[in-house]
């Protein structure tokens, strides 16, 4: 039996043992009290209020509260009341800290006693404090940021949605807390994508316009403990500003851009034009001119530059063609030989025709074929044309017209063999500069090439005048000398009457031909000052061949040729008699010169209201590039060692004939002969017309 009471008691010691640990180990300060006083208190009690277990053990429960809150603590113990709540707690030295109490009242051993436990709040409060401080400083971040914050739970229905864009937005965050974004979003993809993202776990961030605002959100998927999407939270920013800079920065980067473009343009197109310039300048030479144009475009402006001039006669002629790779100069070369088709609707011919540029793009092997009756864009139907602008490079190119003083005096083709879209508005005007100034410099050196030869046919009319004037004069001279030595000596009455006879002969040809070079030279001054004044009347041309081929039968005998006129008929007209056989003097005379001895045949006829004159000889002829200059003063077919007269005769037949209403054209091959054809109306010159000089005197 003893043994069971002790085993009995020593289970009661180690249980009591047990609980004065657990009342020892907890956090909370615990105190035991019987009618307010203190029974017993655990360590944490003695921490909390500096006191020894000692010195709490009897003391009563209300010294340790604040005199304000006795009241209260009585009330609770008086009532049981095991709910918790707050007193000012009073430490042994005085100082004080928030406390949370609990008791609960219970019986032991028929007397009631109460546990009551304490906790100090002043870290609990000042962690609160914290909490509040950063919800305060959050709240004031998102009233007054232009951001705003939201959090939808695992359904999409708004839990929060506030911030000071939504202001801006037009919306009344409060009105979507407890709506579904399914609602509020309907027919916007974009925002009902971007919630199912985040609803399935995705976080990340995405910009796009809301209404008048660009907003930059970024979704975070809120997760429950078991790691299951519960619903997400998202900040979204409202970038508009931010997005109206960077655009505004855009433009203006942009707008540097192209002024940079444009000034680096500026500088390209001056540099080209400077150097260009300083070629062109550098010669007054007609060919080097025209070689020198193309080399000024290339590399700076194309691949390979062609330049076709139009020259004189107007025909067009390939001076050069220049290509920026060294390894293709031989074939340049070769395609110097082509010269497009004048009937082609496009290319070269357009531009010369039309004295207006054009491009052409986006070529290929394609475009560069002939395509049956169809031209290609390049002007040309040639296979061998075609092969070698395909062996150079062609994708586009730009023909700019070369225009001085209102006449087109050739055409330059930039060609880019690589770039299909090379030629714009801003290439053309520069391409058009250059040939402004290509222009400048070809009519100059073509002006300079006119003068030098109008000072070689001037200097070479002096010393053909000089000599042509000296040789009658000379003759003169001899025969007054022969007369006048007899006189003088008194030899005179017995000189034979033929020598006397044949020196007054001599004397008379040479005057009278002393004459006509004076008159001539007379005829030249009144035409070029337009002062060739007409003596219109009735004049039959007929008679008027004859008669003057009566007065040249002596130098068509001295010539060897015999002189042949056919005038059967009359022809009559309202002509200047005398002009009209100055007319047909000169071409006679320049058919009896030039006639090599054979015959020599003037015919008259008439067509209708036209008088037809030809005159025709078997000699030298003309060649074909003379042609056209044998009516300009000074100038002859042949070289005038060999061949005498002032290069007058015929410059004045076109212009008496001009003066007249009337023409004159040649029709002539080397070594067959000429045959001078003059047309002229019966009904004689339009009423006030006066001889003019169309060209430079």
């Amino acid at each position: 039996m003893k043994n069971d009471v002790r085993e009995l008691e020593q289970r009661v010691q180690e249980a009591e043992q047990r609980l004065r640990k657990l009342f020892e180990a907890s956090l909370e300060g615990f105190g035991v009290h019987e009618g307010g006083l203190i029974l017993d208190v655990n360590d944490t009690m003695t921490t909390l209020f500096g006191y020894a277990r000692a010195e709490l053990i009897g003391r009563g429960v209300l010294e340790l509260c604040a005199p304000e809150d006795r009241d209260l603590i009585a009330a609770h113990i008086a009532a049981g009341d095991d709910r918790p709540y707050e007193v000012r707690a009073v430490r042994k030295d005085g100082s004080t800290f928030p406390g949370l109490v609990r008791g609960r009242s219970f019986d032991y051993g028929g007397r009631t006693l109460r546990v009551t436990a304490i906790q100090d709040l002043t870290e609990a409060r000042r962690a609160l404090a914290a909490m509040r401080a950063v919800e305060q400083r959050l709240q004031t971040v998102v009233a007054n940021a232009p951001i705003v914050l939201f959090a939808i739970d695992a359904a999409g229905e708004y839990l929060v949605c506030e911030g000071r864009a939504l202001a801006a937005l037009g919306i009344d965050g409060q009105s979507l807390v407890g709506r579904n974004a399914a609602d509020v979003w309907r027919g916007d993809e974009r925002i009902l994508a971007n919630v199912r993202r985040c609803l399935d776990g995705e976080e990340f961030t995405s910009s796009g316009p809301l209404r008048d605002a660009w907003l930059e959100t970024h979704f975070v998927s809120m997760r429950d403990g078991d790691g299951k999407v519960a619903g997400a939270i998202g900040v979204a920013v409202d970038m508009t500003e931010r997005r109206r800079a960077e655009e505004e920065r855009a433009q203006l980067l942009a707008q540097e851009q192209a002024a940079r473009a444009a000034a680096e343009q500026a500088q390209r197109r001056s540099s080209l034009l400077a150097a260009a310039s300083r070629e062109l300048a550098a010669t007054l030479e007609y060919e080097d001119t025209l070689r020198v144009v193309p080399r000024a475009a290339v590399p700076a402006m194309a691949d390979w530059c062609v330049f076709d001039v139009v020259e004189e006669d107007g025909t067009v002629r390939r001076v050069g063609v220049v290509h920026a790779d060294p390894a293709k100069a031989a074939l340049a070369a070769e395609l110097a030989r082509f010269v497009p088709d004048p009937a082609a609707p496009e290319g070269v011919p357009r531009v010369l025709r039309s004295g207006r540029p054009a491009t052409y793009g986006g070529l290929d092997d394609a475009a560069l074929q002939p395509d049956g009756d169809g031209w290609p864009p390049i002007g040309t139907r040639r296979p061998e044309h075609l092969s070698l602008v395909r062996a150079l490079g062609l994708r586009s190119y730009m023909c700019v017209p070369v225009v001085a003083r209102g006449r087109t005096l050739g055409a330059l083709t930039f060609v880019s063999a690589t770039d299909p879209a090379r030629y714009g508005a801003d290439e053309l005007a520069l391409g058009e500069e250059l040939a402004h100034r290509a222009a400048l410099a070809v009519d100059s050196a073509r002006l300079y090439r006119a003068a030098q030869e109008a000072i070689r046919a001037r200097d070479e009319f002096l010393s053909i005048a000089s000599h042509e004037l000296r040789t009658p004069v000379g003759s003169l001279q001899l025969a007054v000398q022969s007369l006048l030595r007899g006189v003088r000596t008194g030899s005179i009455a017995h000189t034979p009457r033929g020598f006397i006879t044949n020196a007054l002969e001599t004397m008379e040809r040479q005057s009278k031909r002393l004459v006509q070079l004076v008159e001539s030279l007379l005829d030249v001054s009144r035409i070029s000052a337009e002062r060739l004044e007409l003596d219109l009347a009735d004049v039959d041309l007929a008679a008027v061949a004859r008669e003057v081929a009566d007065q040249h039968a002596g130098e068509a005998v001295r010539a060897g040729c015999t002189l042949e006129v056919h005038a059967p008929a009359a022809a009559v007209g309202r002509w200047d008699r005398a002009r009209l056989e100055q007319v047909v003097s000169n071409l006679l005379s320049n058919a009896l010169k030039y006639g090599a001895g054979k015959p020599v045949r003037v015919s008259v006829d008439l067509a209708g209201a036209t008088a037809r004159l030809e005159v025709r000889d078997h000699g030298i002829g003309i060649p074909a590039p003379r042609q056209a200059r044998i009516f300009e003063r000074f100038e002859r077919a042949v070289s005038s060692a060999h061949y005498g007269g002032l290069g007058l005769g015929l410059y004045i037949v076109r212009r008496v004939l001009n003066a007249l209403g009337g023409s004159v054209r040649v029709a002539s091959e080397p070594g067959a002969g000429a045959t001078f054809v003059v047309e002229l109306p019966c009904a004689g010159p339009p009423a006030g017309a006066v001889a003019s000089s169309p060209g430079p005197p």
